[in-house]
């Protein structure tokens, strides 16, 4: 009984800091959902790390002035330089890594290191700030394929 009471407990708590987190952020559901579905489709290969770094520059983004303020602007902004391209389709376990991404960022897992640009990258790295001639720089946060930069 006492694991039913925790588990419902932590079930509330964790829904009251997401919807703190929204509301924060001012993402309205269909932004949200608008997120998640074009985070699945143009990074299906992703890992949940690359994800939540993605989510967390689209929000780093959304506070920045040079940007523009609301999702599908950010959004379109990332589409201008290359990055959220449509590449292909996705299944429903895609789906709901991405979502897992956004509830996370939203919550403030910050995998980027407070990134405000990404750029996805074929070759595999490992570590932070490395740099070789494939074009990593220094200071920059490489998770999986994805790099994080400010």
């Amino acid at each position: 009984m006492k694991k039913l009471r925790f588990a419902l407990l932590l079930g509330v708590v964790c829904a009251a800091a997401l919807s703190v987190a929204v509301s924060a952020h001012g993402i309205r559901s269909y932004e949200r959902e608008l997120l998640e579905h074009e985070l699945t489709r143009c990074y299906p290969e992703a890992n949940l790390a690359e994800r939540t770094g993605i989510c967390a520059v689209v929000l780093h983004r959304l506070d920045d002035p040079r940007y523009p303020d609301n999702i599908g602007g950010v959004i379109e902004s990332l589409r201008a330089i290359g990055e959220f391209s449509s590449r292909e389709k996705y299944d429903s376990s895609s789906l709901r890594l991405s979502r897992d991404a956004v509830s996370a960022a939203l919550i403030g897992a910050d995998p980027s290191g407070g990134a405000v640009s990404f750029r996805y990258t074929k070759p595999k790295l490992r570590g932070f700030g490395e740099s070789d001639d494939t074009g990593y720089s220094h200071g920059s946060v490489v998770i999986g394929n994805t790099e994080f930069f400010k």
